[in-house]
């Protein structure tokens, strides 16, 4: 099984921090996505991450650039062509942090650009219980980690709530397609929900989308 992981870059290069390898095993191989031979790559694979990062170009949901730092519209490219290749070939997404972030955007919402950040780990109220990952069940509460400054605002076309921290949304998925998004960092917790939430999404890529 083959999953394609969003790279990010600096100035001088692509890169996909190391933390994120510890998802994979050796059933299932990682394939860094980038913008050279970006269509070639994408057919090889059976599902897709859309990786943590920096900030999304706010005029993709209209809006002025208020406190969004390190804007790469390359990037952005790159995310939002990973999801229109995952809709027209029904191929399950998960979104992790400006992740989710991209996903929202994508779908016609926006985002607050700057949040007050005031704790590492907080609490996770899981409001709807989730069509793809049965670890998402509805009136669960778990904690998460909290590594960014922006968050969702208005909630794009057709995404579903599925749970929330306080007055941030934590967890969407499309209403339609197997794409899902989480606001925390879950290879940088891997406790019992987490490391479910991960196996569970390889399973939806296994089981139902890989031919």
């Amino acid at each position: 099984m083959k999953i394609g992981i969003s790279a990010r870059r600096d100035k001088k290069r692509y890169f996909v921090n190391q933390s994120y390898l510890v998802l994979f095993n050796n059933e299932i191989v990682p394939i860094f996505l980038f913008s050279q031979n970006m269509d070639e790559l994408l057919v090889l694979c059976d599902g897709f991450i859309i990786l943590g990062g920096d900030d999304i170009n706010p005029s993709l949901y209209n809006e002025e650039n208020i406190s969004s730092n390190n804007i790469d519209e390359g990037i952005d490219e790159l995310d939002f062509k990973i999801l229109r290749y995952s809709i027209k070939n029904k191929k399950p997404v998960l979104g992790i942090c400006r992740g989710i972030q991209s996903i929202n955007v994508f779908f016609k919402g926006s985002l607050l650009q700057d949040i007050v950040h005031k704790e590492i780990y907080h609490e996770v109220k899981i409001i709807n219980n989730s069509k793809y990952l049965p670890c998402i069940r509805k009136n669960k509460k778990e904690i998460v980690n909290s590594y960014h400054h922006q968050a969702i605002n208005i909630l794009g076309k057709n995404l579903v709530l599925l749970g929330k921290s306080n007055d941030i949304i934590e967890i969407v998925e499309h209403k339609y397609y197997p794409i899902i998004g989480v606001q925390w960092h879950p290879e940088l917790m891997l406790n019992e929900f987490n490391n479910n939430l991960i196996k569970d999404f390889f399973y939806l890529v296994k089981e139902k989308y890989v031919r």
